[in-house]
């Protein structure tokens, strides 16, 4: 009988031991993918003039922001610059239009929060506006790149995303009708992903 239950005893001291094991190795799979993540992916927090805020991730091949919106569209502007405020309310009309599937977000060069807040007021823009920071002052450079273009510096810059991947930019002032093909264009994806998404589950 103190045989018997000394097997068992035996037997769940190696199942315990084993598990530990397993559970240690599983730790060290997680914490590697962990550190792998951290070093592809930069995390920023974005504040907007009226303090609302949205967390932006990027890696190599997404950029993705924390909304619920399938297309992003984030602009680059000058604020004194006569063709950044023209092109800004192209896009204030656009978002508009879109507003359903599409979410605009607006960096500044460096200028003073109260500035910010005047101008968007004053121009009645209806998109998100970011305060200005060290890390939003670079985003730029960092996105063109994550698509092999140079950041030229050029003013106003737009790039627009489709569910975190590149889908087009533009530099410079560009006729509105040329943003709106594209956005119409990664609607046309869109819809079409959802047909081919409702026929796989028929």
């Amino acid at each position: 009988m103190n045989k018997v239950i000394l097997f068992f005893l035996f037997l769940s001291l190696i199942f315990t031991v084993s598990c530990n094991k397993s559970e240690k190795q599983q730790d060290m799979v997680l914490n590697q993918e962990t550190q792998g993540n951290n070093a592809t992916i930069k995390i920023v927090d974005l504040t907007g003039i009226f303090n609302s805020r949205y967390t932006l991730k990027i890696s190599e091949k997404k950029v993705l922001l924390s909304q619920r919106k399938p297309i992003v569209m984030m602009t680059f502007f000058s604020p004194f610059s006569p063709s950044s405020l023209a092109q800004m309310h192209h896009l204030n009309r656009l978002q508009k239009t879109y507003h359903k599937n599409m979410f605009t977000v607006a960096f500044s060069n460096k200028i003073e929060d109260k500035k910010l807040l005047d101008l968007v007021t004053n121009n009645n823009f209806n998109y998100f506006f970011v305060k200005s920071t060290k890390e939003t002052l670079t985003l730029s450079t960092q996105l063109m790149q994550n698509i092999n273009k140079k950041d030229t510096n050029i003013r106003p810059l737009t790039i627009i995303y489709l569910k975190g991947v590149y889908f087009s930019h533009y530099q410079g002032i560009i006729p509105p009708e040329m943003i709106e093909f594209d956005i119409n264009e990664a609607l046309k994806i869109l819809k079409s992903q959802k047909k081919e998404s409702q026929g796989f589950h028929v």
